[in-house]
């Protein structure tokens, strides 16, 4: 069933910005009136929010030194047997480490955390920070 429009009608529909499509499943056009989709407008607050997140634990852990990434392995192997008593042997040993200015704070920090993790029974916590570290070390 085809609706029939008179020539008056067509005229102002078109001045009216529409047209009348052959197929009334098809949308209908509009022609010389502005879209009534919002623009997209930026808001400031929004792109400061997503560069804070973004930049958010973007931060990489620090380069150990080679004299000192066997403490990595040694580490890991720690939490990984979820042995307590090597796990303060090798506190022992980034502590003298640290004390003989071989790590600086941040890589001290750094290898400090994961023997916090151990000490509080996060082993996997621990581990992963472990290997998270061992990734990021250049030759």
């Amino acid at each position: 069933m085809t609706t029939r429009l008179c020539s008056e009608t067509k005229a102002r529909r078109v001045s009216e910005g529409t047209t009348v499509s052959k197929h009334r499943h098809l949308p209908r056009l509009r022609v010389g009136l502005p879209s009534r989709r919002p623009r997209f407008q930026t808001n400031p607050l929004a792109l400061l929010l997503l560069a804070a997140v973004s930049l958010a634990g973007c931060s990489k852990p620090p380069q150990i030194p080679a004299d000192s990434r066997q403490l990595i392995g040694s580490l890991r192997t720690a939490v990984s047997a979820k042995r307590t008593d090597w796990l303060e042997t090798n506190a022992k040993l980034v502590e003298q480490k640290h004390s003989q200015n071989k790590l600086t704070d941040e890589q001290y920090q750094e290898l400090e955390t994961i023997i916090s993790l151990g000490r509080d029974g996060k082993w996997a916590d621990a581990e992963q920070e472990a290997v998270r570290l061992a990734e990021v070390q250049r030759p």
